[in-house]
């Protein structure tokens, strides 16, 4: 909500009178297609029902993307695995083009959720009992995920496929450890946010003569 609808008022107070001001909505008003991607199931949080209420022309749950992945991944909240999405959204990206609009695609990670399923990560940072320079185990491992996302992201960004996107990578809070040593490694009250923007030549005037 806080990305979607510039708002923190949850989702049943707000999406009912106010889910045409959402970033969907408007971006639809301005001629975009919206596509929403989640690896989790649809009906947590009833994303499957005011989703479309914000304006998504598309989504799909974790239900929907197993069947592509083939694979899970998780804990308490096992849906699809994150890492394996590249291909999802690149086809995702490629099918709506075909309408001559621009997309807003819009994926929710889910696998770094604590608490993080050991050993499943593709990126191994051969993570110590102490954390080694990560802090704690626990961090060193949502560091594994985290680096898998940024992988997915890396992919999509260079894919031609896509073309050139704008991309905005939002964390949504700090991790809930329970450990003093691993909240310390993140600052509190503070959520990072980062904008990949494609390249552009700038063409240099050569001077005459």
């Amino acid at each position: 909500m806080r990305e979607l609808c510039n708002t923190r008022t949850f989702y049943t107070d707000y999406v009912e009178e106010h889910g045409s001001s959402c970033l969907p909505n408007l971006l639809k008003s301005r001629g975009y297609t919206s596509i929403a991607l989640h690896a989790f199931s649809g009906g947590m949080f009833d994303r499957e029902k005011w989703y479309p209420e914000v304006g998504f022309d598309k989504e799909l749950f974790g239900q929907d993307l197993v069947k592509t992945t083939q694979r899970f991944c998780g804990g308490a909240f096992r849906g699809a695995c994150d890492a394996d999405l590249a291909p999802i959204i690149t086809a995702q990206s490629q099918q709506a083009a075909k309408g001559g609009k621009p997309r807003f695609i819009y994926w929710l990670t889910l696998n770094t959720h604590i608490p993080v399923a050991p050993d499943e990560a593709l990126t191994d940072f051969r993570c110590a009992p102490d954390g080694s320079d990560l802090g704690t185990k626990k961090v060193c491992r949502m560091a594994e995920l985290w680096h898998d996302v940024f992988s997915v992201v890396a992919k999509i960004a260079r894919d031609p496929a896509v073309g050139p996107a704008d991309i905005l990578v939002v964390g949504d809070h700090a991790p809930p450890l329970w450990s003093r040593r691993g909240r310390a490694q993140f600052a509190p009250g503070q959520v990072a946010w980062y904008r990949l923007q494609p390249r552009r030549d700038i063409a240099v005037e050569q001077p005459h003569g």
